[in-house]
């Protein structure tokens, strides 16, 4: 419940704090559960190959010059 309290509800803007929120409730609900490694931290570092190439490919496409 406190992890779905943090999440709020949608459409939100992942400010940094917010995303440290939800980590820190990620993190406590894994402990709960017995958890030792954490999945969520691995899912988050997982993705982070896919974020660059997103980034990469829209600054690539989709940049122009300012006038």
């Amino acid at each position: 419940l406190e992890l779905e309290r943090v999440l709020g509800s949608a459409p939100r803007v992942a400010s940094p704090a917010y995303l440290d929120r939800v980590g820190d409730a990620a993190r406590d609900l894994e402990r709960t559960l017995g958890e030792h490694a954490s999945p969520f931290a691995h899912a988050l570092a997982s993705s982070s190959g896919a974020v660059e190439a997103f980034v990469g490919d829209v600054a690539g496409r989709y940049a122009v010059p300012l006038r």
